[in-house]
C-alpha cells in the first residue's frame, strides 16, 4: 500500500510538474510541508509520551489513550482556528489564494498524522497504511483523469479539492477500528486529562524534539523558497518525491516495525540483545534502500528521459546529494529510535536540536553559496552527522551494566 501511494504521490509530481508547472509544484510542496510541520508544532510533545505508552498498555486502554490525544487535538485546532480568524479579520497578514481549503486540509492532516503513528504502535500497521493510501493517493488518479477529460480541470484549485476530498472520505473510517472495543466503554470513560497534563509537564524539551525532527524533514524546501524562489522550490520537490518516497518504504518495511522489536530484545536479552537487533534491522534496512535506490536513478535518469521526461536531469548534483541523503536517513532514524526505546529522551531531543540547527545553518549557508546543490548537501551532511552523534551515545551506554 505504502508503494502504491508512493507511486503514486510520484506520478503526481510528475503531472504537475508536467501540465501545471513547477510554480504549483513548489505551492503544492510548501502546503505538502505545513501538513506535516504542523500536528509537531501543535502537538506540544503530548503525542511523544502517548505513541510510546500504547505499546506498553492493553488494547482497550489503549484505545482511550488514543481518544483522548485526539479531542485535545481538537480542542487545539479550535483555538487555532479562531486565533487564525482574529488574525485575519484585524489584518495581520493577506490571505492568500485558496486559503480556506489550504486550511482545512493542514488541519485534517493534523488529526490523521497522530493517529497514524499511534495506530502503527498498536499493531494495526496494515489499517494504519491503508488509511494512509486514501487520504494521501486514492485522490490522484481522479485528479488525472479529470484532467484528460476536462482539460480545464488542470489547475491547482481541482488538486486541492480532490485532496480534500479524500481527508473527508478517510476521517470517519477511522471509526472502523473500534470493532473490536467494548463501545460502551469507550464512550462512557472519562477523559483523563490529569494524564494529558502529566504528560505536557514532561513534554517541552519533547516538544522542541518533535518540532526538530519532523521540521528537519520540511526545512529544506522553505529555505529553497525564501532564497531561490517558488520554481527552485518546485524542483527541489520534484526531486523530494522520489527521494523521500524510497526513504517512506524503507521505513515502512523496516524502521516502522523495528521499535517493537528493539524493546523486546532489550526485555530479554539486556544491552546485547538489543544492540544485535540494531545491527539486523540496520542491514536490513540498507540492503531494501540500496536496492530501492537504484531501481529509481535508473528509472528517473534513463526510462522517464526516454519516454520525453527530463525533470530529474535539470540538476545532477541536486539528484545524486539527495539520493544519497536518502541511503542514510533509515539508519539516522534506526539509531534514533534506539534513544527512543531505551528512554534517553532528553539525549535525543538535545541530538534531534542539535541536528536540526545544524541542518538549517549548513543549508542556508550552502545554498546562498551553491543554489539547490546546496541543499542537497545540507541533507547529506545532517545525516551522517546524526548517525555519528548516536553511536557516540551508544558506545556509552553499552559500558553502563
Amino acid at each position: 500500500m505504502r508503494g502504491l501511494s508512493l507511486a503514486l504521490r510520484f506520478a503526481l509530481s510528475i503531472y504537475m510538474a508536467r501540465d501545471l508547472g513547477l510554480y504549483a509544484v513548489g505551492i503544492f510542496g510548501v502546503l505538502a510541508g505545513l501538513s506535516g510541520f504542523i500536528p509537531s508544532l501543535l502537538g506540544f510533545g503530548i503525542s511523544y509520551f502517548v505513541n510510546r505508552d500504547v505499546m506498553h498498555v492493553p488494547r482497550q486502554e489503549a484505545y482511550l489513550l488514543i481518544r483522548d490525544r485526539v479531542i485535545l487535538s481538537a480542542a487545539i485546532a479550535a483555538i487555532a482556528w479562531i486565533a487564525g480568524l482574529c488574525a485575519l479579520a484585524i489584518g495581520a497578514f493577506d490571505a492568500p489564494e485558496h486559503l480556506t481549503i489550504m486550511a482545512m486540509i493542514v488541519t485534517l492532516e493534523y488529526f490523521c498524522f497522530d493517529l497514524h503513528v499511534a495506530l502503527i504502535n498498536i499493531g494495526r500497521a496494515v489499517f494504519s497504511n491503508f488509511l494512509l493510501f486514501v487520504r494521501s493517493a486514492s485522490w490522484i488518479p481522479v485528479l488525472v483523469i479529470l484532467g484528460i477529460v476536462v482539460p480545464e480541470s488542470r489547475s491547482l484549485q481541482t488538486l486541492l479539492y480532490c485532496w480534500l476530498g479524500a481527508l473527508l472520505i478517510n476521517i470517519p473510517m477511522h471509526f472502523l477500528i473500534l470493532r473490536d472495543t467494548d463501545l460502551r466503554h469507550f464512550m462512557t470513560t472519562q477523559i483523563d486529562w490529569q494524564g494529558l497534563l502529566n504528560r505536557a509537564k514532561s513534554a517541552p524539551l519533547q516538544y522542541v524534539n518533535d518540532l526538530a525532527t519532523n521540521g528537519q524533514v520540511y526545512f529544506d524546501r522553505f529555505i529553497v523558497l525564501n532564497i531561490l524562489g517558488v520554481v527552485a522550490t518546485g524542483l527541489y520537490t520534484l526531486n523530494f518525491s522520489l527521494t523521500h518516497g524510497i526513504y517512506v518504504l524503507t521505513a515502512t518495511a523496516t524502521i516502522q516495525t523495528s521499535m517493537p522489536k528493539l524493546i523486546e530484545a532489550h526485555k530479554n536479552g539486556g544491552i546485547s540483545g538489543w544492540r544485535n537487533m540494531m545491527i539486523a534491522e540496520g542491514i536490513r534496512a540498507t540492503k531494501v534502500s540500496l536496492i530501492l535506490a537504484i531501481v529509481a536513478t535508473v528509472t528517473a535518469l534513463v526510462f522517464l528521459p526516454y519516454a520525453g521526461f527530463t525533470g530529474f536531469s535539470q540538476d545532477i548534483s541536486l539528484f545524486s546529494l539527495m539520493m544519497a541523503a536518502t541511503l542514510f536517513k533509515p539508519l539516522a532514524d534506526l539509531t534514533n529510535g534506539g534513544l527512543y526505546t531505551l528512554h534517553r529522551d532528553r539525549m535525543l531531543a538535545t541530538i534531534n536540536l542539535a541536528g536540526v540547527v545544524l541542518s538549517v545553518l549548513i543549508g542556508v549557508i550552502a545554498t546562498l553559496a551553491l543554489g539547490l546543490a546546496g541543499i542537497g548537501i545540507a541533507a547529506l551532511a545532517t545525516q551522517l552527522l546524526l548517525i555519528a552523534a548516536r553511536l557516540w551515545c551508544f558506545k556509552i551506554f553499552a559500558r553502563q551494566p
